[in-house]
């Protein structure tokens, strides 16, 4: 199906004219240093710095202009300022970047005389604010709008320290500085990617405003025709599922194979039938839409710059993993994930240990709440499961305990119960299946197999306990086993038909990346959006910008001052 496609579109400020500097005699050090020496730390007579490196950086520099040359703005500071000005494009607010400030005072600049007394000022309180936009600006690019352990508890990597007041110097005063804004951007390569598609999003919100709610209503399947269908048609085309909108507003076999597109993108049950779940996907407004992509943008951030040349990725609301090295995709399989009550964390690790026919210690959270019921009514129950039942001795150190089925479990309290410790053998019945892939983590998780496969056959898989089951073991233990000396998939399945449980270390661990992404773009070009399974996604530090409702909203509430106006 041949998909929409949409225009990118750059709103850029064009500074046009010339500018009649002469002066010869204008310094606006003494400006800039009374501005940031105070201790205020202001960027103009009423707007105040946010980044503490730009008095820094000035009182470093004795207060030096970074941005003027010939009592002018430089070529650098112009592009600078219009990088500032597209910042939206990266899923960043314009408006945290001083650009109302900065955009006035280059008009005020090109429309005062030189020889006012007004001039020097504007020309220190332009360089100080574009400084402090440009040390704002590479922060939040390189580093996000958040820290990453805010969201997630466990998250530890993070993109690699950057010099930014050396980075500043090589903007200001370099050939390129769009290459040197490139150098600090994410290397994942799924960052551009999604930047690329939530650039067409914008487009559309700004060029149609979006696209209009459908009514509730019946659920809307192949054949039907009515004004709720032609709506669903047009929601279909602006968002690229469907070539073209059907006037008669039937639902025909090509509407039917759009919304199967649509809920395989979004998530949802992929029948072809707008029902309830799919009509409320479809009814979020596209600035949600734009405000999520934003929000996995800075997730992306969050990634380390060189994330390995091998590694293996698993996406919680995507349900997925993908096996990784030199940027291609060698494996990818169904996973299932820790449920809300149990979810699975969020985290980077090393697989370093493969283990063949695991034993299963059950954690005393499920022996508790899940085993203990059954032992109550099936006293053969850990016979029939393989489970063995240890207690500790004196020492502290457990054995396993004989005829385990004369224990009266019935009768006992939760104390007496907690004594004891159960492990199930290796075997059919063993529910980390066949393999498991150890990694440290302080979650105590892990991959593994599971002797329950039907639960791949649902599309929703967030149920279970916090480790994750994943839906093609073998083949995701011969790619990581093979890769290790002696090791190849005739050997890996004699153990596997053995059964006896063997512990693997691997001689180069393998990088694994838990993430949370619940916005991205597929391989075949389409966004993807997912559910925000855990509530983790939080959406008050990602204000959606479009710049042609923004500029309309500035020009009807500007002032003369220039006061930045805090949003």
């Amino acid at each position: 199906m041949k998909k929409i496609l949409f225009n990118l579109f750059i709103c850029a400020t064009t500074i046009n004219g010339s500018m009649a500097y002469a002066a010869d005699n204008i310094n606006p050090i003494s400006i800039i240093k009374s501005h940031l020496a105070s201790g205020k730390a202001m960027c103009g007579d009423k707007s105040r710095c946010n980044s503490q490196l730009t008095s820094q950086f000035y009182r470093k520099n004795g207060y030096q202009a970074i941005w003027l040359k010939d009592n002018k703005p430089t070529d650098n500071a112009i592009k600078m300022v219009e990088i500032i000005n597209q910042s939206y494009l990266d899923g960043l607010d314009p408006r945290s970047y001083h650009n109302t400030e900065i955009n006035k005072l280059l008009a005020k600049i090109k429309n005062t005389d030189n020889d006012s007394p007004q001039f020097a000022k504007l020309l220190a309180n332009f360089d100080t604010s574009l400084t402090d936009a440009f040390f704002l600006y590479a922060n939040n690019l390189h580093y996000g709008l958040q820290p990453a352990h805010k969201v997630f508890q466990y998250w530890t990597v993070a993109p690699k320290a950057v010099n930014l007041a050396a980075l500043l110097k090589t903007a200001a005063e370099g050939d390129s500085i769009e290459s040197t804004i490139l150098s600090i951007a994410p290397e994942y390569p799924g960052y551009a990617k999604l930047k690329t598609k939530m650039n067409e999003y914008q487009h559309v919100a700004m060029n149609t405003g979006g696209w209009e709610s459908i009514p509730e209503g019946e659920p809307m399947q192949l054949g039907d025709k009515n004004s709720r269908v032609y709506l669903l048609q047009q929601r279909l085309v602006m968002s690229g599922e469907l070539e073209e909108i059907d006037k008669k507003g039937k639902f025909t076999e090509d509407v039917q194979k759009a919304v199967i597109t649509y809920q395989q993108n979004n998530g949802l049950y992929d029948d072809g039938i707008v029902d309830d779940d799919t009509l409320a996907s479809l009814n979020i407004p596209i600035t949600k839409k734009i405000q999520q992509m934003e929000m996995n943008l800075d997730k992306m951030r969050w990634l380390p710059n060189n994330m390995g040349s091998q590694y293996i990725m698993v996406n919680l609301p995507e349900y997925s993993l993908k096996a990784v090295k030199d940027n291609q995709v060698q494996l990818s399989m169904d996973v299932a994930v820790g449920g809300s009550e149990h979810p699975s964390c969020v985290l980077a690790s090393k697989i370093n240990t493969v283990v063949l026919n695991p034993y299963w210690n059950l954690p005393t959270s499920i022996a508790g709440a899940e085993l203990w019921p059954r032992l109550k009514t099936d006293k053969n129950f850990l016979a029939k499961k393989h489970y063995n039942v240890l207690q500790a001795d004196s020492s502290g150190n457990f054995t396993v305990v004989p005829n385990p089925e004369t224990i009266n479990w019935k009768n006992m309290s939760e104390k007496e119960f907690n004594r004891y410790r159960f492990r199930q053998d290796p075997g059919k019945d063993n529910s980390l299946g066949k393999v498991k892939f150890l990694f440290p983590n302080p979650c105590q998780i892990y991959l593994h197999d599971t002797n329950e496969s039907e639960v791949f056959d649902v599309y929703k898989r967030d149920f279970s306990h916090g480790c994750i089951r994943v839906g093609e073991p073998r083949k995701l233990s011969y790619y990581i086993l093979t890769q290790q000396e002696g090791w190849n998939k005739r050997r890996i399945n004699s153990f596997y038909k053995d059964g006896k449980s063997q512990s693997v270390g691997l001689s180069t661990p393998i990088n694994l990346y838990i993430t949370y992404f619940t916005s991205w773009v597929s391989d075949d070009d389409w966004a993807q959006f997912r559910p925000d399974i855990y509530k983790l996604d939080k959406t008050a530090k990602y204000k959606v910008y479009l710049p042609e409702k923004q500029n309309k909203e500035n020009e009807t509430s500007s002032d003369d001052d220039g006061e930045e106006k805090s949003e």
